[in-house]
């Protein structure tokens, strides 16, 4: 017996009567018959078949073609599909300092908008599948927090930005099942003015400093010829540099005759520096040093002040260079109270001092005999001086000299005091002594 087989994706969910499908001559029996379950194709009712009067109606037997295809719905989908326009769905909320809750159901773009700020609460992951996402676009003024389904803050989007969403654990209820990211949206405008502008950690202190009282950093006059009023006023703020590295062509002017570029400062113009040498510097120890020079040193240094300080602080000296024959060296004094360089220690059984670095030197509890030796390092100047200040313990300790110790009108003691403290004053002369010429002992 012939058969007419009627495949599932020929009917769809609808009914087919005997005029669809039986084959009949009026007056003879039916020669079309259906078969029950082929090719996805299930008899759902029939009458009259045999007789072929009857209809019959059918439906897709989801059974047989589930075993077939994956499902498309309910569950994870591993093959391949191909679409000219895949449709994500889109929703629009207008903020309102409420709370819009997704499920899994919610479309994939959210979009918010209006003036005010909006929660979203996100699925609770354990209705999702790893991947379930979300694209929150904030067109509002207002921020939008995303919160889990816990309660958890995700991430923030700030006006005029985005944020995407994905599911990455499919339990819990914090913000551990969701990676976030939130991106600058369209409309941003880049900040020009105090309400826009963003100027971060760094930004500010160049801002703050733009706002302090100073003259611009470009442009102005030099109206001074005062140069010191000149360098508060210009230099400072870096204008007109020019004019203070090379120095003054005319008598009263500040102008430089000369454009400045990177090629002028040359080994005989303006310049720091460091160098060790006698002949360069006031002794053979290390120094640091700057170079005022005019711009007449094209060969040499004609014309130029300088500015020393020894490496260890200790002593700053400065000296002019006029047609090419360099002065003396001058050591500055600053105009200010001078502290004692003080040297303290609690015992000590040889002491030799050190004119370039200690003015007073102090032994809080003497325990052994003293010797106060020649001085080793530095070079004492005629008229300085340094104090020494005893305080024995209760034993008798014995104080003895070096050559270069002489007594001026009092003996130079040769023990302490037990418990008492003894003070000493030694002034260096241009006989190459240090003479006594200060003592007290404590009654």
């Amino acid at each position: 017996m012939a058969q007419t087989q009627t495949k599932g994706s020929d009917i769809g969910n609808g009914s087919v009567g005997r005029v669809d499908i039986n084959t009949t001559v009026t007056g003879s029996a039916v020669i079309t018959k259906i078969v029950d379950g082929a090719a996805g194709v299930k008899i759902n009712s029939s009458t009259g078949i045999d007789a072929g009067t009857g209809d019959v109606v059918l439906k897709i037997d989801t059974t047989y073609l589930d075993a077939i295809y994956a499902k498309l719905t309910g569950g994870a989908f591993t093959g391949k599909i191909s679409s000219l326009n895949l449709i994500e769905g889109f929703t629009t909320t207008p903020t309102a300092a409420g709370t819009t809750t997704l499920t899994v159901d919610s479309n994939f773009n959210q979009f918010f908008t209006g003036t005010s700020t909006q929660t979203v609460k996100l699925p609770v992951a354990s209705t999702l599948t790893l991947g379930h996402s979300f694209w929150i676009v904030n067109r509002s003024t207002g921020a939008v927090t995303v919160n889990s389904s816990g309660n958890n803050a995700v991430l923030t989007i700030p006006a005029s930005s985005s944020g995407l969403v994905i599911c990455i654990l499919t339990s819990g209820t914090n913000a551990a099942s969701w990676y976030s990211k939130v991106d600058g949206g369209g409309g941003v405008v880049l900040g020009e003015t105090s309400a826009t502008a963003y100027r971060g950690d760094m930004g500010k202190i160049a801002y703050d400093y733009s706002q302090a009282g100073h003259l611009p950093l470009s442009g102005g006059t030099m109206a001074n010829t005062n140069l010191v009023a000149n360098l508060n006023a210009k230099f400072l703020e870096g204008i007109d540099l020019v004019k203070f590295i090379y120095g003054a062509s005319a008598s009263g002017s500040n102008s430089a005759p000369v454009t400045w570029s990177a090629a002028h400062i040359t080994q005989y113009k303006s310049g720091f520096w460091d160098i060790n040498g006698a002949s360069w510097t006031p002794d053979a120890d290390w120094w640091w040093g700057v170079t005022i020079s005019h711009t007449s040193n094209t060969a040499s240094y004609n014309y130029c002040a300088q500015l020393v300080f020894r490496i260890d602080g200790s002593k700053i000296y400065t000296r002019t260079i006029q047609a090419g024959t360099p002065g003396p060296w001058k050591e500055i004094v600053a105009a200010q109270r001078l502290k004692p360089r003080e040297y303290t220690t609690t015992t000590l059984a040889t002491l030799s001092p050190n004119p370039d670095l200690y003015d007073y030197y102090q032994l809080t509890l003497q325990t052994s005999n003293l010797v106060l030796a020649n001085y080793s390092v530095g070079a004492p100047v005629t008229g300085e001086c340094f104090w020494l200040r005893i305080r024995a313990n209760t034993t008798v300790r014995t104080i003895s000299y070096g050559s270069q110790y002489r007594a001026m009108g009092t003996a130079l003691p040769t023990a302490t005091v037990p418990d008492k403290v003894l003070y000493m004053q030694f002034m260096w002369c241009n006989e190459g002594f240090y003479d006594l010429i200060n003592m007290r002992q404590e009654a």
